[in-house]
Formats: structure tokens, sequence, C-alpha cells
């Protein structure tokens, strides 16, 4: 009896950590170039940058074969304003990980590596931040985050290291949406309660 309860303790540990793991790589923008009039969803999850809150157009894209294009055969997305501040949420609230992203320099140019400042804040409202610097060789650089930003409710990043053009591309953002934990079922709950009692009732007297 000891080893169903156990059994039951590790699979409802299981429940609350399930996860749905999606990459957000942009492919819904299928021309060459074109820009977004404000924040926009993909995949079940929400962008948003800061230039969308002064009235400018937020975001641009480079598509399929674009000559700057750091991923010449997907999408990349850039922010229209140099330095501004991209924010990542779960489509009706929620934690997600973000687990790995690629950044690239916006114009896909060699020798200029860029920092990118990323805020994670959680459902308790902390927050943890890293900066993580770009390898400055055209095309992306690919940063894997492991468990350091975990149950997130925003992410956002910010380009900035003193250059001229605060600009990124960015792609291939790799993300796990973690499930709701459930209400156990009646029966479980009733079953636990039946094991549990049985264990009291074997206990010898003292």
């Amino acid at each position: 009896m000891k080893t169903l309860l156990l059994g039951v303790a590790v699979a409802l540990l299981a429940l609350a950590r399930a996860e749905a793991g999606t990459v957000i790589d942009f492919t819904e923008f299928a021309s060459e170039f074109g820009t977004l009039s404000g924040p926009f969803d993909s995949k079940g999850f929400h962008f948003d940058n800061s230039a969308a809150h002064s009235g400018a157009s937020p975001f641009f894209f480079y598509g399929l074969d674009y000559p700057w294009s750091a991923d010449p055969a997907g999408t990349t997305l850039s922010q229209e304003l140099a330095g501004t501040t991209t924010t990542l949420t779960r489509l009706g609230g929620g934690a997600f990980d973000l687990d790995a992203a690629d950044f690239g320099d916006v114009y896909n140019r060699a020798g200029n590596p860029e920092d990118v400042t990323l805020v994670g804040t959680r459902a308790d409202g902390t927050t943890i931040s890293t900066v993580v610097t770009t390898n400055g060789l055209a095309g992306l650089t690919h940063f894997t985050f492991g468990d350091l930003l975990q149950d997130m409710v925003q992410l956002a990043w910010t380009p900035g290291n003193g250059a001229q053009n605060d600009f990124l591309q960015i792609d291939n953002v790799s993300v796990s949406a973690l499930a709701e934990i459930p209400e156990p079922p009646p029966a479980l709950v009733f079953a636990v309660g039946l094991v549990g009692l049985g264990l009291l009732l074997r206990r010898p007297a003292t």
C-alpha cells in the first residue's frame, strides 16, 4: 500500500509539471519583408513591443530569401525602433519556460556582436534577468537557457550595448507552456483515502 501511495504522489507531481513544447519561427509571415502595425499572436503566445505604445509600428520581419535575413530558409522578427523592449506572454495567461532562442544582427553583418538583456517575471512578482551576447558572426546565435527562465508569466528582452543600431533579429523561440494542475478525480481522492485508512488500521498496537 505504501508503494501505491508513492505511485499516486509521483503521478500527481508529473501532472503538475506537464509541458507542451513549441518552437515559434514566424513562418506565418511568408512575404520577403513587411511591417506589423501592432502586437501579434503566434502559436499560443502574444508578442508586444514598447514602440507600439508610442504609436509606432512595433515589428518588422524578413521573409524567405530576403538579403538581410539571418535565416535565409525561414522568417525572422525584429523590433521597428532601436533599443525597444519586446515582451512575450502566454495567451490566456499561465506560466511557461523559455528553453532556447536565436538572436542575430538586424542586417546580418559580421563583426557586430549584440548584447541582449532578458528579464523574466514569475507569477509571484519576482524577476530574474540574464544577459547574452551574440557571437558577432553573420547568421543567428543559438542560446539555450536550461532551468534559468522557467515558470515565467512574462519574458522581456531588450537589445543594447551602446552601439548605434540596437536592433535584433530573433527566430526559433522555443517555449514550453506549463499545464494547469488538474483537479484530481473524486475516485482518485477516495481511493487514496481508503489506502491511508487501511495503513492506519494495519499499524500494530503499541
